[in-house]
């Protein structure tokens, strides 16, 4: 992730700071979440004027070394801590730590520590204004992301189906495996992984197979989740996938097509899948 335009920053950690007027910002941050354990980089630079008219900026380099997560899997926990049992999580805020230099004129003041919560761009899509604070509040910037891209790896989604096949009704369950590349300032995103069906009834429909399409993040059905004073900056969204997958289960052939609705805040959704079978 990275940006952006600034649309608030304060900082009151000393008067000459709190008088500044702050005017540009630009960020980046490259985070690995890998189960509950999260690691990455992150760097800041924050530029303005003293109320004496003199230049001033603010410089941050910090280590990403844990997340505050939006909800947790398998037990679906949205409380921000996860419980022993779970192995997974999609954040809702990184955890960074490192030091903070002010810049005034030509003269550098020394190190100082700083903990920063940023807030996942999955928590605002389309480019929209996130948040960046100190976790003690001394410190806040609120600026666009111009870019944001995750990449989902081996994400296990399940289910159960049920429908007719010819005047016959079929039902069972269904396992994916999935990868996806989502880009949060277009909203859209590319899928692919393996569909696997099983517990069929009938049982010549049990298969393995594969799967890809695309998806999209609705702007119909939002719910704004902002904190009090920071309006614009969390929207839950919705997600719809659409694509194609094949199969080949005992000697015979499953080709077609499925739609998939992920109502806000996509953890949960329902669709359906028409195929033909040879």
């Amino acid at each position: 992730m990275s940006g952006g335009v600034l649309g608030m920053a304060l900082d009151s950690a000393t008067p000459d700071l709190a008088a500044a007027t702050w005017t540009f910002v630009h960020y980046s941050m490259t985070a690995n979440v890998n189960g509950l354990t999260t690691n990455g980089k992150f760097g800041l630079h924050l530029n303005g004027t003293t109320a004496s008219g003199q230049a001033i900026s603010i410089r941050v380099h910090a280590n990403i070394t844990d997340s505050i997560p939006a909800v947790c899997f398998p037990s679906y926990t949205v409380t921000g801590v996860c419980s022993a049992a779970d192995t997974s999580e999609i954040p809702a805020y990184f955890v960074a730590t490192g030091f903070l230099r002010v810049v005034t004129g030509e003269e550098a003041s020394p190190k100082q520590p700083i903990s920063l919560l940023i807030e996942d761009a999955a928590l605002n899509p389309f480019g929209a204004p996130i948040v960046i604070s100190s976790t003690d509040g001394s410190f806040l910037v609120v600026a666009t992301y111009s870019h944001a891209r995750t990449v989902w790896q081996s994400v296990q989604t399940a289910g159960t189906l049920a429908g007719t096949l010819g005047s016959k009704p079929v039902s069972g369950n269904f396992v994916q495996n999935i990868r996806t590349i989502e880009d949060y300032v277009a909203g859209t995103a590319t899928d692919s992984g393996q569909i696997s069906l099983v517990g069929m009834t009938p049982s010549s429909l049990n298969a393995n197979g594969k799967f890809h399409g695309t998806s999209i993040i609705p702007k119909t059905g939002t719910v704004d989740c902002s904190p009090p004073g920071l309006a614009g900056t969390c929207t839950e969204t919705g997600y719809t996938s659409t694509g194609t997958f094949s199969m080949d289960p005992n000697g015979v052939t499953l080709s077609g097509n499925y739609a998939v609705q992920w109502p806000a805040p996509s953890i949960v959704f329902d669709g359906n899948m028409t195929a033909k079978v040879h």
